[in-house]
């Protein structure tokens, strides 16, 4: 029997864990808040609505980024280009992605390196389309 990398331990024990599925669609994951965000994109309405434009979301959590995201200052520049955020780790990718080039997550299988653990994810979701 061959031994398994990291990653591969990693991704059975992720699918060994609860999984919540949608009773109206194929959509599964791993965390209730999420299943309750994704099942009310079932449902046209949009309840939350925003006071100072004509958004609506279908979460209050949906509505909360819109009003961060659009409404409320910017309170971290980046210090060489106009960039504006809500949010320091946005800056901080931000940063990496358009003026450093810093890649700090490897992957384990091969060259890639990406700015985001989300998009180190994504390409290693893509081993297992793969092989």
């Amino acid at each position: 029997m061959k031994a398994q990398t990291p990653f591969e331990t990693i991704h059975k024990r992720r699918h060994a864990e609860k999984m919540f599925k949608c009773h109206l669609c194929d959509y599964k994951c791993h965390q209730k808040y999420a299943l309750t965000e994704h099942i009310a994109t079932h449902n046209s309405e949009k309840p939350f609505k925003c006071d100072k434009c004509d958004f609506a979301g279908y979460t209050q959590n949906r509505l909360n980024t819109h009003i961060k995201s659009v409404h409320l200052p910017k309170e971290f520049k980046c210090d060489q280009c106009d960039y504006e955020t809500h949010s320091n780790p946005l800056l901080k990718n931000h940063k990496m992605q358009v003026h450093t080039m810093e890649r700090p997550y490897k992957c384990d299988q091969c060259d890639y390196a990406g700015t985001t653990s989300g998009l180190l994810s994504t390409h290693k979701d893509g081993f297992q389309i793969l092989g």
